[in-house]
């Protein structure tokens, strides 16, 4: 049997302060306990759009919850108005509101550092400085 969990990806997601930091609980008592699909819809959404594709049942399987409890979490979001639902006969395609998709960053490639000592890393220096390479790359 293959352990689902040391195969699924570790991601990081931007979460807006505003969802978890707030003097008026504002999400709070919209969402309640629905915050936890909250978080995995935006784990799981297309980074640009905001838009993911997924069965009821492997949401369920994902998260270790009941079906029941899914459609319930489902239903508060829907009616709070953080996400948008339509059942496409073989999966719900789920949009979240007001998505704010990152501003694209270029990155910056990966230089390895020329060693100009042959004492070794100790006392090596790059040729050319952090400091100068990140000036010209912004």
């Amino acid at each position: 049997m293959v352990n689902r969990e040391s195969e699924q990806k570790q991601w990081w997601v931007p979460v807006w302060t505003g969802l978890v930091m707030d003097r008026d609980a504002k999400h709070y008592k919209k969402m309640k306990n629905a915050v936890w699909l909250f978080l995995y819809l935006i784990l799981n959404a297309n980074r640009k759009s905001g838009f993911l594709m997924r069965k009821v049942r492997t949401i369920s399987s994902d998260m270790g919850t009941k079906k029941n409890t899914v459609l319930r979490w489902l239903s508060v979001l829907r009616e709070q108005g953080y996400i948008a639902t339509e059942n496409t006969g073989r999966c719900l395609l789920i949009q979240i509101k007001k998505w704010k998709a990152l501003p694209y960053r270029p990155r910056m490639p990966y230089q390895k550092p020329q060693i100009t000592s042959i004492r070794g890393w100790k006392n090596a220096t790059p040729k050319k400085s952090l400091q100068s390479q990140i000036s010209r790359s912004f």
